[in-house]
């Protein structure tokens, strides 16, 4: 049996493959890191919403309406790659669109509630730690106040 197993993999190497979602989220992560907020949001809905089925209504802050808009209308499979996904966008709206920042909290919530079937250790998370910190320097520089993740 293990003769078989090894006539499977050609040299015994194996590729991983991306998927799209994880593409979306790897050039999200990068525009993060050169501190482009806008382009790491457009990335990361685009993959919730091209690869993963997500039904998202998104308006930039930038665009004519000026009002922006975050709504999840259809929600696809939860895992914790998602819940980082939305744990990263509170950070990019923090810095773009401080009143979404209500919204993304819910949203993380929910996709934290559907990966763990509860919402009591919500809190725990050492990520949102990190968010609260971004929050409270937020508005040590004047910015409104906005609501804990």
């Amino acid at each position: 049996m293990l003769s078989k197993l090894e006539d499977t993999y050609a040299n015994g190497n194996v590729t991983q493959v991306l998927t799209v979602s994880e593409i979306y989220q790897a050039l999200s992560k990068r525009h993060v890191v050169k501190g482009k907020a806008m382009n790491s949001l457009e990335l990361a809905i685009k993959g919730l919403v091209e690869a993963l089925d997500f039904d998202i209504f998104a308006s930039p802050p930038n665009k004519s309406s000026g009002i922006p808009v975050l709504e999840i209308k259809k929600w696809d499979h939860v895992n914790e790659s998602r819940l980082i996904v939305f744990l990263a966008m509170y950070a990019d709206y923090l810095k773009v669109a401080p009143r979404l920042c209500e919204a993304v909290r819910g949203c993380t919530e929910t996709s934290y509630l559907m990966l763990c079937g509860e919402k009591e250790t919500f809190g725990q998370l050492e990520y949102l730690k990190q968010a609260a910190s971004l929050r409270r320097s937020h508005e040590r520089r004047g910015g409104e106040r906005l609501p804990d993740l």
